[in-house]
């Protein structure tokens, strides 16, 4: 059994959703041989395993189990990487992995039954037969369950990233960081969804769980019913400002990217669109735009910090085109930084605002880390600061704020340098090594 994987482990996060997808179909592939089990109810389906669980060979036995096993525990890691997410239960996921852990059990019963059981074990046959009276809705499908259960993933993903504006609301997280886990979460969903391409092709096509998924299911799935004929909006908010900004599709959060996707279906469908005739990742988007809408942002509030984020970041690297004018890039970061202006201006949503803010913070490190590479003084302290560390001494309070300045390239740092005192500092800095 898969018990030692890490939830937090980069390399799984990637893969833990097919795994929990490819173990269970495995184990299922072989308990049900050529049966169309995909079409049972959840009871159906454990009363079909209960029936032929007699028949199976210990080898093989054993090798469902272990599937079952590998799927269960991917499945509770997978949960376990969205417990950031405020209002989410994974009820889907719940019952499933007790339909899982149930066939677990009968499996482990028959296999105990055909050896002998050690002294005093309480036979498990009966427990196991009893679980399927709690297992889920009589009138969904296997196959219906895990799309919910997948729609149910994807609600995880979207309620994370909504919760990073509700504390940009609350202003308890900055701006570019909000933008920069948004992405994050955002292109998560595309994996998900090429996964389940593969898994279950099915499902995107005419007749599947897509086209015919009833409401009352689910209730996310009828919020991107109601999300879907408002991507156009949401789609020409978003590009809109970002198009008179000329600064190209390239600067496109990953939000307004996954809304684009839907453009084809809006030009041909208009309002009458449904989450059947534009990609799922459009409609994905369109729902968080509309969480993100009732957070309580003031975007009033977040246009005019951006704007002046923008003059002042255009006031440094104008003092650093004055000091090296030989340098031509400061000449293409004013001309950057006046588009962005123009983006802000203009722009109508929060994560595009997070966006600028992001870009005029890596002007400042790209502009500051210039102005280092160029001046000696402050090579030589950082070069003495790290000597210091590596010796195992702590440097004094003073030079270790100033040293955290210089190596982070914090904007405090440097308004003073730009100004033209760097050779006194410089000096100071050399002195109070003495």
């Amino acid at each position: 059994m898969a018990s030692n994987l890490d939830p937090y482990d980069d390399r799984n996060k990637q893969n833990l959703y097919f795994r929990y997808k490819s173990y269970q179909g495995d184990a299922f592939n072989r308990l049900f041989p050529n049966q169309h089990h995909r079409g049972w109810t959840l009871k159906q389906l454990y009363a079909e395993a209960a029936r032929l669980e007699p028949r199976l060979e210990q080898v093989q036995r054993d090798s469902i189990i272990t599937s079952l096993e590998q799927s269960t525990d991917a499945r509770k890691n997978f949960s376990s990487l969205c417990h950031f997410a405020p209002s989410q239960s994974h009820l889907r996921h719940a019952k499933f992995i007790d339909l899982l852990d149930s066939l677990i059990k009968l499996l482990k019963a028959g296999s105990l039954s055909e050896t002998e059981a050690p002294k005093g074990a309480v036979p498990q046959q009966t427990e196991a037969l009893q679980v399927d009276v709690t297992i889920a809705e009589d009138h969904v499908s296997v196959d219906d369950t895990a799309f919910l259960c997948f729609l149910e993933d994807i609600e995880l993903l979207v309620d994370q990233a909504v919760d990073l504006w509700r504390r940009v609301a609350e202003k308890s997280l900055g701006l570019s960081t909000a933008s920069t886990l948004t992405s994050k979460y955002l292109c998560e969903v595309t994996p998900m969804l090429n996964a389940e391409s593969i898994l279950n092709p099915s499902w995107f096509k005419p007749g599947g769980p897509v086209a015919t998924c009833k409401s009352g299911l689910s209730s996310y799935w009828d919020e991107l019913q109601t999300c879907a004929p408002r991507i156009a909006d949401f789609l020409n908010k978003a590009v809109s400002p970002l198009i008179k900004s000329e600064l190209g599709p390239v600067y496109a959060p990953v939000m307004t990217q996954m809304l684009c996707k839907g453009a084809v279906a809006v030009n041909e469908y208009g309002d009458s669109i449904t989450v059947s005739k534009v990609p799922l990742s459009a409609v994905t988007a369109a729902s968080f735009v509309n969480r993100c809408n009732k957070v309580g942002l003031d975007l009033d509030m977040l246009r005019k910090s951006v704007e002046t984020e923008c003059l002042k970041t255009q006031k440094l690297i104008q003092t650093l085109a004055s000091l090296f004018p030989s340098h031509n890039n400061f000449g293409e970061a004013l001309l950057h930084i006046r588009k962005m202006q123009t983006w802000a201006n203009n722009c109508c949503d929060a994560v595009s605002f997070g966006t600028i803010m992001g870009h005029l913070k890596a002007q400042v490190v790209l502009g500051t880390r210039y102005y280092l590479h160029e001046v000696a003084a402050l090579q030589l302290f950082a070069y003495m600061c790290e000597r210091v560390r590596i010796g195992g001494k702590e440097l004094p309070p003073k030079l270790e704020e100033l040293f955290n300045f210089v190596a982070w390239t914090r904007r405090g740092a440097y308004v003073p340098i730009a100004l033209g005192a760097k050779w006194a500092l410089g000096a100071t800095i050399l002195n109070s090594f003495r």
